[in-house]
């Protein structure tokens, strides 16, 4: 006589194209925040660079700004971006995954929605120093166009990685009809 137990897990046998498909989630997640900060520092380097060569006579500019403006960038923004994209994104994704409702309009939602974040806490942390009488409540307005200005500069980042995270995790690669092989090209071969 078999005896379950009620408090075992249900064996289930995945198949390969499940596995296979977790196992490209789980890479996605890995690769796609990265690319968010790394495309700001690239960007943050190209116009720091084009700045020197258009005004080489600004008193202003600090050439110590072209290498530390991408590495502080990179230093701040990867962190920043493996936390939201595993506090929104991975829920966002799983609860998607599970409706079967996982595609490139919802994953770029996603993107937007990531992108939100940084905008939020940097008017939130505005609004903090409003509330607590450190800065004047006259500085409402330049404090949410602050985090309204950061939602625009991260919502192209954010999109980037969101299309990386669908093309390595999401996508379903085409697959490609087997060769057939003429019967006449077997027989003289």
């Amino acid at each position: 006589m078999q005896e379950s137990n009620p408090y075992s897990a249900p064996q289930t046998d995945l198949s390969l194209s499940e596995r296979f498909g977790a196992r490209r989630l789980l890479t996605a997640y890995f690769v796609a925040p990265f690319f968010a900060p790394l495309t700001g520092a690239l960007v943050t380097a190209a116009v720091g660079w084009f700045y020197q060569i258009y005004f080489p006579d600004d008193p202003n500019f600090d050439p110590l700004s072209l290498f530390l403006g991408p590495f502080c960038t990179m230093i701040i923004g990867v962190p920043i971006s493996y936390a939201v994209a595993g506090v929104v994104g991975t829920p966002s994704v799983l609860w998607l995954r599970q409706r079967n409702q996982l595609n490139l309009t919802s994953i770029l939602l996603i993107g937007v929605l990531c992108a939100t974040v940084p905008g939020c806490l940097l008017t939130l942390l505005g609004m903090s120093t409003v509330a607590l009488r450190i800065s004047p409540p006259s500085e409402i307005g330049s404090i949410l166009l602050s985090g309204f200005v950061a939602f625009l500069v991260v919502t192209p980042f954010a999109l980037l990685s969101a299309s990386i995270f669908w093309w390595i995790g999401v996508r379903q690669p085409k697959r490609r009809p087997a060769k057939a092989v003429d019967q006449d090209e077997s027989i003289i071969a």
